[in-house]
Order: C-alpha cells, then structure tokens, then sequence
C-alpha cells in the first residue's frame, strides 16, 4: 500500500483532510511536560491521543527538533503517530537526501523536498528524490511556500510565449507535474498561499495531491484545490493546521506564563476541539 492510499484511507475515515502540525515551542510547552526527560514528546503524545481520530496526517518539521534530546523526541513522536495509524510527513525541504537523513525514509509516509533547480525552467533536480525510489516514501515537492517573502521571488513572472504572465511556482508546478507522471516515487506539491493562489497552481498540475501549508486553515475554500480533479473519492489533498491546533489551550491575551501553568490535558482537549472544528470546516 502506498503513502498515498494510507492518506485516501485515513481522509475516508477521518471525513476530512486534516493534517497536524507537531512542531511543539520548547517555550511553550505546559509545566507538567517540562518534567519529563523529553519534554516534548511528552506533549506531541497527548497531542496524538487527542487528535489521532481526527487527523488525516501528522506533519514534523526537524529544525523544531534539531537538538540531541530533540531528534529523539522527533523519532519517538514519529513511531507513536504511526502505531495509532495515522501518517506521518516529515516536513524538511530538502534538496538532497544524504548520510542519517535516509534512516528517516523507513520511519515516515513521506518527506518534503525542494528540487526545483533554476527558477527560470523549474526543473526537477534528480538527487532530490533518488534515495526516495528504492523505498515506499512519498514526496511532495515544495512549489509555493506561506512565507511572507514567497512572493518577492515565487509570483514573479518568468519568459514563456505559453503564458506570458506564469509565475516561477506556476511553472514549477507545471515541470514537476510533468516529470511525476513518469517518475517511481509517488510525488505531491507543498503549496502555500490563499485559495485564488492555489487555484491557479491546481491548473499546471491537475492530477497530483497538495499539502497545503502555512495560515491556509483560515481560508476554507482552499480544500477544494488540494484534492486533484478527477481523483476519485476521496481525493488525497491535506491541509496542515499546527498552532491552531497544539496551542489551542493558551488563552488568548494571557501572559505565556499564564498558560504554561496549564497542564497538558487541558491543552489536549482544547486541541482535539480545535481538530474537530476545522476538519468540519475544510
């Protein structure tokens, strides 16, 4: 079974295309799970409990673990989402896949990768994805980022006598588009941005999954961009919420002093509400 059926059938069973963000703030992290020798998996933990039921995928970003007592709450975090059934995508933008980094390839769904080499043709770099092919990873390639920058750089125009006005994620979408058809690793889009963003990037690549990222849970009419066209039902197509749903335990306007005094099955209720709600809204 692949990453992507895994995805189909949690979407079937959740309702929704829900992906969790698990990328917990050393600063943020409730009193009782500062006890602990790993803090944050302690959290991540309650978090899954709360939210596994209601989560389609469950996505990691290392460089919220890139310490020593942190990459092993990262791989225990990853083996406990993935023993109550739910896929894990480790969210790393790499551009190359080299040294520890492939023991990773056994332990996820799927990865995130950057292979777009060259703005101007969007083409996508081999070495992104060449330790991917000998294993049952999945991944999406990273085409338009949330960042507030994105568009310094992602929505310029570039050359084409096709569409004068493509902008450089466009045209990455189109070239990975292209290049997923023939390729033996099962290839999606990291996208970012508001609905009309997304609906254009959906035209260069009608049949291949996004993983919507960054404050795309505010907007609900991106779900129906995430999923490709003719995918049949359900459709793979995520879409990540990480501190709506982690930290909807702080109360807002409160002091984070205030807040981390709070223990963590408060948080975790709070979070398994907040999961619920915006699985039912996307």
């Amino acid at each position: 079974m692949t990453c992507f059926d895994r995805l189909r059938n949690r979407i079937r069973e959740t309702g929704g295309g829900l992906a969790v963000g698990l990328n917990p703030e050393r600063s943020r992290l409730p009193a009782d799970c500062r006890e602990y020798d790993y803090p944050r998996r302690a959290f991540t933990r309650r978090i899954v409990d709360a939210t596994s039921d209601r989560a389609a995928a469950y996505t990691l970003n290392p460089a919220y673990y890139a310490d020593a007592d942190g990459r092993v709450a990262m791989a225990e975090t990853v083996a406990y989402a993935r023993g109550r059934g739910v896929p894990v995508i480790l969210d790393g933008k790499w551009t190359a896949i080299r040294g520890s980094r492939v023991g990773l390839l056994d332990s996820v769904d799927a990865v995130t990768v950057a292979p777009a080499v060259g703005v101007g043709s969007g083409a996508l770099g081999d070495e992104a994805l060449a330790r991917l092919r000998d294993t049952e990873t999945a991944a999406f390639a990273v085409c338009r980022t949330p960042n507030a920058g994105a568009s310094d750089l992602q929505a310029l125009a570039v050359a084409g006598e096709s569409d004068p006005e493509e902008t450089v994620a466009e045209r990455v979408a189109s070239r990975v588009a292209e290049r997923a058809a023939d390729a033996e690793t099962a290839i999606g889009l990291l996208v970012g941005g508001p609905s009309e963003t997304l609906e254009r990037l959906r035209e260069r690549a009608p049949d291949l999954p996004f993983l919507a990222v960054g404050e795309t849970s505010n907007d609900p009419d991106v779900a129906d961009y995430v999923t490709p066209d003719d995918a049949g039902e359900p459709g793979v197509g995520l879409v990540e919420a990480g501190r709506e749903v982690i930290y909807a335990g702080e109360a807002p306007g409160a002091a984070p002093s205030r807040d981390r005094d709070r223990d963590a099955d408060a948080y975790a209720a709070a979070a398994r509400q907040a999961a619920g709600r915006l699985s039912r809204r996307l």
